[in-house]
């Protein structure tokens, strides 16, 4: 049962990273290498309590992710198109406002 918990947890932070990095190869790598670390880091728990105190952790990131990284894409106007709940929206930022690095 708690096997399955933290594979889900695992999971659940995986998706909205693949989601918010697409097409940012080396933050999409990093971040996944990340959270693997974390979760190879804290294998050897074995206490409930731990194991509960680290799954709403990992929940609490996952909402995180979900709320707080936004997916901006330059468009052909010079302006941020930024996707909201799953309909993208012109913010109408200046050309300026974003510089390749």
């Amino acid at each position: 049962m708690v096997r399955g918990e933290v594979m889900r947890a695992y999971r659940d932070l995986i998706r909205p990273i693949r989601y918010s990095f697409a097409g940012n190869t080396m933050m999409l790598r990093e971040s996944v290498e990340e959270i693997r670390k974390r979760f190879i880091k804290n294998r050897h728990v074995n206490s409930n309590n731990e194991i509960q105190k680290l799954l709403e952790c990992a929940h609490l990131f996952s909402l995180l992710i979900r709320s707080l990284i936004a997916k901006a894409e330059l468009n052909q106007r010079g302006g941020l198109e930024f996707e909201i709940e799953g309909g993208k929206r012109d913010r109408r930022l200046p050309k300026n406002a974003y510089k390749k690095a």
